[in-house]
């Protein structure tokens, strides 16, 4: 619509100085994390990332500052993917741009938004990369106190003949579209035919071939991911943008952490609850006992119970469990149990002191009928390792 000798004299009207001499405007490139030579895709790349961090609906809490935001990235893109304006630009600046006049300028953000994304969100849609799966091991003190853990993600790229990381050579196969797949049709009989789906022939499954001096490096990515309070064995942690590249959105895919609860060998988790059995002896059992319990967040928690104790007592100390995924300030109890373990065997001394604390009714042992043997229970799993001993009368089948 306008000459090059308009905004030379539009700009001489802003400063006096000619395009030639005047300090390039990086401002929107600033603004999207990028250089100045960036290409299409990457510029394109870089708005994904931004919008979808920067999208109001995702944040709730700070949506006024995200809305300023996510304008500024959305005018930036709108600019610099053109490329009639993004020379304009980068000659004469984003006050040359806006003097424009093209009915094209000042897209709503989330017009811009949609037609980037494709109009539809942003897990339905088809994609040519399957998300990267890591499992992370974590610990009971990592569930109550939350953590961040270092993750390495092994992924794949696409570099040019300089070693740069460089998508512009793929090269999307026009026969199955860039999946992959295409469908075949075979004829199984007179008048029959079978429809099936295969492994694209032309680009081997791939959906793409890549230019010449482009090639596909394998690497590893160190990423850094936050472990929230009460996560849960087998629990999703998925981080968007952070897989490989999906040619058919053109962007990155996601990583998905698996988490995996390592056993502890003092507590056991049920849920929000903990579970921890103290073994006690049988004086213990009858007069009480006090002792110290080092719980995971390193306190040293002091239980007294004054009372007598069996196989079937059990404790609770609230607050004192996991804290909730999605409200760690409420956390579980930590239930006690106990197991009592006797003596192997006591003298007759340690009897007849017993027999006098214990004094009960003695019971009539004359009548019955027949007198009976009793030998060691063993399980049938015993038995067996025993080599079917036939000396092992009590067996449990």
């Amino acid at each position: 619509m306008f000459g090059n000798s308009f905004f030379e004299n539009l700009h001489g009207g802003f400063s006096g100085n000619s395009s030639s001499n005047r300090k390039p405007d990086n401002k929107l490139y600033n603004i999207l994390g990028i250089e100045r030579d960036a290409t299409p895709i990457q510029i394109k790349k870089a708005y994904r990332n931004l919008a979808r961090k920067w999208h109001p609906d995702k944040n709730i809490n700070n949506r006024e500052e995200a809305n300023k935001k996510f304008k500024s990235i959305s005018k930036a893109y709108e600019i610099l993917s053109d490329k009639k304006k993004k020379d304009i630009y980068d000659k004469y600046g984003e006050e040359a741009v806006n003097q424009m006049g093209d009915n094209n300028m000042g897209h709503d953000p989330f017009d811009i938004f949609n037609s980037v994304f494709g109009g539809m969100r942003r897990n339905n849609r088809p994609k040519s990369v399957e998300p990267i799966v890591v499992n992370i091991k974590i610990t009971l003190e990592d569930v109550y106190n939350g953590c961040v853990k270092n993750i390495k993600i092994p992924k794949k790229k696409v570099i040019n003949s300089n070693g740069i990381e460089d998508y512009s050579g793929i090269n999307k196969c026009d026969k199955c579209d860039g999946r992959g797949i295409c469908n075949y049709i075979m004829q199984i009989g007179p008048g029959m035919i079978q429809q099936r789906q295969g492994k694209c022939e032309k680009c081997r499954g791939f959906g793409y071939k890549l230019s010449k001096n482009f090639k596909e490096i394998k690497f590893t990515e160190n990423i850094t991911v936050k472990i929230p309070k009460g996560s849960e064995n087998d629990d999703k942690i998925v981080i968007e943008g952070k897989g490989n590249y999906d040619h058919l959105n053109e962007e990155n895919g996601d990583v998905v952490l698996i988490i995996n609860l390592e056993e502890n060998q003092k507590f056991m988790r049920e849920q929000q609850n903990l579970f921890y059995t103290k073994e006690i002896s049988v004086f213990d059992s009858l007069v009480g006992i006090s002792f110290i319990i080092d719980f995971i967040n390193n306190e040293k928690l002091k239980v007294d119970i004054n009372e007598i104790i069996t196989n079937e007592t059990i404790k609770c100390i609230k607050d004192y469990g996991l804290p909730l995924k999605n409200n760690p300030n409420i956390k579980g109890s930590l239930i006690l149990k106990f197991k009592i373990i006797y003596p192997k065997k006591i003298n007759d001394k340690q009897k007849e002191i017993l027999k006098k604390v214990f004094i009960k009714k003695k019971e009539n042992n004359n009548d019955y009928d027949i007198s009976v043997n009793v030998t060691d229970y063993h399980t049938y799993e015993e038995r067996e390792q025993r080599g079917g001993d036939e000396n092992v009368e009590c067996v449990h089948q």
